[in-house]
């Protein structure tokens, strides 16, 4: 490929005024809009626009979720299937699946401790064994709700998944506690400095796996 100033000052051109015609567009919109609503044009300067034009490629808009809408049945989200549930479905026997019952299962020991004013397994030996008799029910109870108050057949929490989380007893491990903290400040850093896309909803970190994965619902 071969090329010379004078095509490549031609190139150069037909590029910016290509932009400078999609600017002048989304600035008659604006002002439009603007107008529609009352408002001054001035309100947004045209520098703003100009800036907002030449950074379009890499904007990106994140909706998140409150977590009662997870917590919803699927009646109450207007959808056939919870959103959590459908995702579960998704994910098959996988790495994935192990995961998202973490989640099922904190969203279960939240419930535990609203009932009970504490945490599975932050007792001593003896009421932890009642600790994972009720914390199944929670379980039960909760994946029932999300599925329209009916259980789900393709759904099985596995025995030894509860059983960690009451052996657990809602300690903090320094190593994980570390680890998280350092997701967290990666994502306040991309918000503050405005680099780079956070990610969206939920994120779960197994730690005996060493494994990790985001999920959007």
């Amino acid at each position: 490929m071969t090329s010379d100033t004078k095509r490549y000052i031609a190139l150069q051109n037909l590029y910016q005024n290509a932009a400078k015609e999609a600017c002048s567009k989304v600035t008659t919109r604006v002002h439009q809009h603007l107008r529609s609503v009352g408002k001054s044009i001035d309100l947004i300067p045209v520098s703003e626009i100009r800036r907002f034009c030449k950074n379009s490629a890499y904007l990106d808009c994140i909706s998140t979720r409150p977590i009662d809408v997870d917590l919803g049945s699927c009646e109450d989200v207007n959808h056939e299937v919870n959103p959590l549930m459908q995702c579960l479905q998704q994910a098959g026997e996988s790495d994935l699946e192990n995961l998202l019952n973490i989640y099922i299962l904190f969203l279960a020991a939240d419930t535990f401790f609203a009932l009970n004013q504490k945490y599975p397994g932050d007792c001593n030996t003896k009421d932890c064994e009642s600790d994972l008799s009720v914390l199944k029910m929670c379980v039960s109870n909760l994946v029932s709700k999300l599925n329209g108050n009916t259980s789900p057949s393709h759904f099985a929490m596995p025995d030894e998944l509860i059983e960690e989380m009451v052996r657990f007893g809602a300690s903090e491990v320094h190593s994980v506690a570390s680890f998280v903290g350092g997701v967290a400040s990666h994502e306040v850093i991309k918000l503050l400095t405005s680099q780079y896309v956070p990610f969206s909803d939920l994120f779960v970190y197994n730690g005996i796996s060493c494994s990790s994965a985001t999920f959007k619902f």
